[in-house]
């Protein structure tokens, strides 16, 4: 299911058999009116792969631009969403990034594992997967097959 096509009427007929969010998370480069967003194609097609797979189990949220190279402001900002997320009713959040971000979402992720009931994956996306046709078809496949073995190692 994806968040921005759902009216409220949809929502609760299905509401009760969704729980897992999937939010992308890409950055966003802007240098001398250049954009550099060659990381976010990559991520947005994993996401939408994996929802288009899971399409009533998983709810895939609009995803995350950011700007800036302050990693303590993405840190904080990526808190402060899942904070709201913890109380949301579901039980997993799949966050899909670029892996410049892999040790700050690692932290996170340990932060709130040790707090909540809310179970965290990350899926980095490395650079070998941002040719299309290197890898990530195969990438597709395993990220579709960590996120069943999430789903079995925790019910």
């Amino acid at each position: 299911m994806i968040l921005k096509g759902i009216d409220r009427e949809q929502w609760r007929s299905v509401a009760a058999y969704v729980d897992t969010l999937l939010l992308p998370i890409a950055p966003v480069k802007l240098v001398h009116k250049e954009l550099h967003v060659d990381v976010s194609a990559p991520i947005d097609e994993l996401a939408s792969d994996l929802e288009e797979k899971l399409t009533g189990r998983l709810l895939l949220l609009p995803g995350i631009s950011y700007i800036g190279q302050n990693q303590e402001v993405f840190k904080s900002y990526i808190n402060e969403i899942i904070k709201e997320m913890v109380n949301s009713g579901f039980t997993y959040l799949i966050m899909l990034a670029d892996r410049t971000q892999t040790t700050i979402l690692a932290e996170v992720q340990e932060a709130f594992a040790e707090q909540t009931g809310l179970n965290i994956m990350i899926h980095t996306v490395e650079s070998s997967e941002r040719e299309p046709e290197a890898g990530l078809e195969r990438t597709k496949e395993q990220l579709y097959q960590k996120v069943l073995e999430m789903w079995q190692n925790h019910s």
